[in-house]
């Protein structure tokens, strides 16, 4: 009896095998026509399942970011006001959760956090143009880690360093990279919002 067993089962995994495209196409058939059966199926095994079904899902996510996000995108762009209508309830049922990544993301992202603010009041004082994080690193790489008036360690100094722009915006001075400088806290308090000019003569004369 045992033997027969085995006999059967190794018969039907070699027809799986032979005819594996064929059945496939058989199954593929019969989930689009018996779609309610197949969702009840699949809802009652990870039901009992849970365990297996979130390895499963994380496995796949992770094996599958790029595909998964432009499936994500695909269904933004054909549902939009239901995506929306789902962002502003999820909103408003969590606050303190969103409030909690709000102030993580601000703490990971000092740079980003100080370029958007730079370029937010750049903006209210009607000053063209804008700069990034990005621009402000290869900023400091070029001045090598020094202050661009006393020429000392902006690294070093206390508070970290300040983003100055040369020719103030209250000057006529534009917000783009070209027109600024990392200083030392000290020597931007100290230059505040003068003239390049005047602040170098007074650097000179001191």
């Amino acid at each position: 009896m045992a033997r027969t067993k085995e006999f059967i089962a190794q018969y039907q995994k070699e027809y799986r095998q032979k005819n594996k495209d064929a059945l496939n196409e058989k199954r593929k058939i019969w989930c689009n026509e018996n779609r309610e059966k197949v969702r009840g199926y699949n809802k009652k095994w990870a039901d009992n399942n849970k365990d297996k079904t979130a390895d499963r899902g994380a496995k796949w996510y992770a094996e599958n970011k790029e595909r998964n996000a432009e499936r994500g995108r695909k269904w933004v762009a054909l549902n939009s006001e239901k995506y929306t209508l789902y962002l502003r309830e999820w909103h408003q049922q969590n606050k303190e959760v969103r409030s909690a990544r709000n102030a993580q993301w601000k703490i990971d992202n000092r740079e980003k956090v100080a370029e958007y603010r730079r370029n937010r009041r750049a903006l209210e004082a009607q000053a063209d143009g804008k700069h990034t994080a990005a621009e402000i690193a290869e900023l400091f790489e070029r001045q090598g880690g020094k202050c661009a008036c006393c020429k000392l360690s902006i690294m070093e100094a206390d508070g970290g360093y300040h983003v100055d722009h040369i020719m103030p915006i209250k000057l006529g001075g534009n917000n783009w990279i070209t027109n600024i400088q990392l200083l030392t806290p000290k020597c931007n308090l100290e230059k505040n919002a003068k003239h390049p000019e005047v602040w170098a003569k007074e650097r000179m004369a001191a």
